[in-house]
């Protein structure tokens, strides 16, 4: 072998070993999570869907079931929505 190509063959298979070490250390592993997470977590008390009693319920139940544009506007306008902001102030509410 030639003197020029030993020492180019070299310098990249250092190339490539200290690059390789460089990926494998930069590698990030997991980190333990903070005991303060897992209490807030566990303190987190989830909400609870309405009851199927409710009146948002039944009307739910009572959309019609069809695809035509005709059926899903009759829907559209049987839904009551007057109430709907103060439903969202109370759900605000509630997350903070």
């Amino acid at each position: 072998m030639n003197n020029n190509t030993l020492v180019i063959t070299v310098t990249v298979i250092l190339i490539i070993i200290i690059g390789a070490a460089l990926f494998l250390t930069s590698v990030k592993t997991p980190e333990e999570v903070p005991e303060k997470q897992d209490q807030e977590q566990a303190e987190v008390t989830p909400v609870q869907p309405p009851s199927e009693e409710s009146e948002l319920a039944a009307e739910l139940q009572s959309l019609s079931q069809s695809d035509k544009i005709e059926d899903i506007e009759g829907d559209i306008d049987d839904i009551d929505l007057t109430n709907l902001d103060a439903e969202l102030n109370q759900i605000d509410s509630e997350l903070r």
